[in-house]
């Protein structure tokens, strides 16, 4: 073969001399099939498997093979800390629409009443200062599903709750919930779910979370780096409903966040902040707000603290995963960290023309749009 992939299974107790013996077999394989080498990389499931990944085996260091795989997420994360702090949350406070938000917040949320538990009041965000703004939801729900609340992937069985954030590895880590858990927007969505519940026509959105979900279910997400996450996203928008002006790429960029800042809309949803997407309503019992989340972590972690999520959903829902399952999500979460995923062929080409029209002058351009972003600790 020119390619392969191989997982390991051993006992904690006999781990390294099992993988050095891979190692040397692993060599002799290279060697005779003239295939690519792999290096040994990490542990899969915290206590059985290691990975290997497609690297040459000059880099393979001995105390690398026995690298104990993390429990808990990666010293320093602390983006949940950020997205709840005021820095954040009050990023726009003093602009008139969010004023007004709060107090509508506050007319349905009287100061002798408490939310229901899990449930935060709502971030303003740039988007809400538009004219498509979310300044009036508190006291309207049925508004245009496109842009007022964003989708989710739900499992009842496993009880959590994925919330979409475009950009941000949402397609991997829906792929690893679809192959692991059966869960995708579709099996999350009743076909009876009202249309102003819905967006894009097939998935659910955070306002068909219940009660008893804020309570007993666990809500996750990742984020991204701002700049990279809008160059990203603006390849998706060229390849969907924006045509590319490749003499004029700079100029075209600068324009789409001219348009950004001065109407504070955006002209394609995946070029919408992760406060917005992160600040999606959640409606209960005629009270408002948005989710308290368990767990944000920053998509260039994925593939390290996949495992960890895995394991908290399990602790939560009192529920056990098979391993080849786990398996099967760190491989895909690996995936990612180490390719993120692959292109055909024209976005590809795509991707390196935008690439080319990248410049320091655009990227203080989309730190200043996105600030909120940044603030909140996403980048």
């Amino acid at each position: 073969a020119r390619s392969c992939a191989v997982l390991i299974m051993f006992h904690d107790a006999d781990g390294p001399e099992v993988l050095r013996g891979a190692a040397d077999a692993l060599r002799d394989f290279s060697k005779e099939s003239r295939s690519h080498a792999y290096t040994l990389h990490y542990v899969v499931d915290t206590r059985i498997a290691y990975a290997l990944k497609r690297t040459p085996f000059a880099s393979v260091q001995a105390e690398s093979l026995e690298e104990p795989y993390p429990l808990s997420p990666p010293p320093g994360s602390q983006i949940k800390q950020r997205w709840l702090s005021s820095g954040c949350q009050d990023f726009f406070s003093r602009e008139l629409k969010c004023v007004e938000m709060k107090r509508a917040f506050e007319r349905k949320h009287p100061s002798n009443s408490s939310l229901p538990l899990r449930m935060l009041r709502q971030t303003c965000t740039r988007e809400d200062l538009g004219s498509d703004g979310r300044d009036h939801c508190v006291d309207h729900l049925r508004l245009k599903p496109l842009g007022m609340a964003t989708e989710i992937v739900v499992s009842h069985e496993f009880k959590f709750v994925y919330v979409e954030n475009r950009k941000a590895a949402s397609s991997t880590v829906r792929n690893i919930l679809l192959h692991v858990f059966g869960s995708s927007f579709n099996s999350s969505c009743p076909e009876e779910t009202p249309e102003h519940l819905r967006r894009l026509g097939q998935a659910c959105t955070t306002l068909t979370i219940t009660q008893s979900m804020l309570n007993e279910y666990y809500f996750f997400t990742f984020v991204r780096d701002p700049v990279a996450r809008f160059y990203s996203g603006i390849i998706q928008a060229f390849e969907g409903s924006l045509s590319f002006e490749e003499e004029n790429c700079q100029g075209q960029m600068m324009d789409i966040l001219d348009y950004i800042r001065d109407t504070n809309r955006v002209p394609e949803m995946h070029l919408e902040s992760q406060a917005h997407a992160l600040s999606s309503p959640v409606s209960v019992e005629g009270l408002f707000g948005m989710i308290d989340f368990d767990f944000i972590e920053s998509t260039h972690q994925i593939a390290h603290v996949f495992p960890y999520l895995l394991d908290q959903i399990e602790v939560n829902a009192g529920r056990k995963l098979p391993i080849i399952k786990k398996q099967i999500a760190f491989w895909l979460a690996l995936e990612r960290h180490n390719a993120a995923g692959a292109k055909s062929p024209a976005a590809s080409l795509l991707t390196e023309r935008v690439g080319a029209c990248r410049s320091p002058a655009l990227d203080s351009e989309i730190r200043a749009v996105f600030q909120q972003d940044f603030a909140c600790g996403f980048g």
